[in-house]
């Protein structure tokens, strides 16, 4: 025990081959947080989750929305949309299942956790994906006249007494000019006609729109009176 009291100087000594050379050492530059604009920070992606499944399905349907495209019909919104195409009705999940069989017992269906996980993170996607697409078929126009198809229309125009009379004029005539601003002026061509007690059109034959038979389509629809 002396013998080590007598070098304890060992445990005090410093070993200069252990010790850097800052003269040697890479200069590190100092911290900087001056530089970085929180203004100009984008959020992070939607596809950054905790689960590679549940990113799988938020890029398949990154190719879907609402309203993928503007002449689509309900019908073909659909095709693409619907529980049988993005694999979440009950078959597809009874499928995924495992059937086990207990002593005593008869089978059950067993399903992972994850198997459920999933299912339900794509039923909330799907459900999402419903609402969006109600609450932009009664935006507009598309409320009353639904989403109108072709590329050439014909509307018919019911300006009857019954149709146009009581005090409904303005607002149906209000109605025919939001149709034409939201919908109709983007068709290649387009044929007027209002019927009551005879029939009155705005041309002999359906004509291509541009702004000056947009325009006397606009002044046809503010001209419109109950006729019979």
């Amino acid at each position: 025990m002396q013998e080590i009291l007598d070098n304890a100087q060992i445990f005090n000594g410093v070993d200069s081959s252990s010790q850097c050379d800052d003269s040697k050492a890479f200069p590190r530059p100092p911290w900087r947080t001056d530089t970085v604009d929180k203004y100009s920070l984008k959020p992070q992606s939607n596809l950054m989750v905790t689960h590679v499944n549940q990113t799988l399905a938020l890029q398949k349907a990154k190719k879907f929305s609402a309203t993928p495209n503007k002449t689509q019909t309900s019908e073909e919104w659909l095709m693409n949309h619907d529980l049988t195409y993005q694999e979440i009705t009950l078959k597809d999940l009874l499928i995924k299942g495992k059937q086990v069989k207990k002593a005593g017992e008869g089978k059950h269906l067993v399903f992972d956790a994850t198997v459920i996980t999933e299912m339900e993170y794509k039923l909330n996607m799907a459900i999402e994906q419903y609402h969006m697409r109600v609450k932009w078929l009664l935006e507009g126009s598309k409320k009353l006249f639904g989403l109108v198809k072709g590329e050439r229309v014909g509307v018919l125009i019911d300006s009857s007494d019954a149709n146009t009379g009581f005090g409904r004029l303005q607002d149906f005539q209000q109605s025919l000019l939001y149709l034409m601003d939201e919908q109709l002026k983007y068709k290649k061509s387009l044929y007027l006609l209002s019927f009551g007690s005879e029939p009155e059109s705005l041309w002999n034959h359906a004509r291509d729109l541009n702004l000056r038979t947009l325009e006397e389509a606009r002044d046809f629809i503010r001209g419109l009176h109950p006729a019979g």
